[in-house]
């Protein structure tokens, strides 16, 4: 009986502190998550989900280099060698050749393909190092992720997917 109730009671700490009950627990740590909106602000956005085998590895604010650009918050996630590297930009710098985004917000934008998912029109590009994902649908930033073209990489469709998903 006291092992039952053990068992119960080690259940439910578990649920409670694993963020499990809320459905599906956060792909970055919520602590780092907080450090991040701290520094970046409110136009912080995180991947909702990640491939299966991905995880958060690290995080960074790239400071622009001109004075009229703003900075791009760069995170990565890795699976065994391969890199996923995430980016959110204000959408104004994305078509300055002096920086790289991880997407571009022109009027025609350079993409292979697009798709809309959820609402939002995320683009799509295959290239000689790495495929990018990325969408402009947010108000005044862009969120891009960008994949090592690497055996093992996630598929197109998964990518479109993460990006598509973006949350606050």
């Amino acid at each position: 009986m006291h092992r039952a109730v053990f068992a119960l009671i080690l259940l439910g700490l578990t649920l409670a502190l694993g963020g499990c009950g809320s459905g599906q627990a956060s792909v970055i740590p919520s602590a780092t998550v907080a450090q991040i909106r701290a520094e970046y602000g409110p136009l912080t956005f995180v991947p909702a989900s990640l491939p299966r085998g991905f995880i958060f590895t690290s995080w960074r604010i790239e400071e622009p280099p001109f004075e009229y650009l703003q900075p791009i918050l760069e995170m990565t996630f890795g699976d065994n060698g391969v890199l996923l590297k995430w980016t959110v930009f204000d959408k104004r710098d994305s078509n300055d050749p002096n920086v790289f985004t991880g997407g571009d917000c022109s009027a025609h934008p350079y993409a292979s393909y697009s798709r809309n998912v959820d609402s939002k029109k995320v683009y799509y590009a295959a290239g000689n190092h790495g495929d990018s994902a990325w969408t402009c649908a947010m108000p005044h930033v862009g969120v891009g992720l960008w994949v090592e073209n690497t055996p093992g990489r996630p598929s197109a469709a998964t990518v479109i997917r993460m990006v598509a998903t973006a949350s606050h």
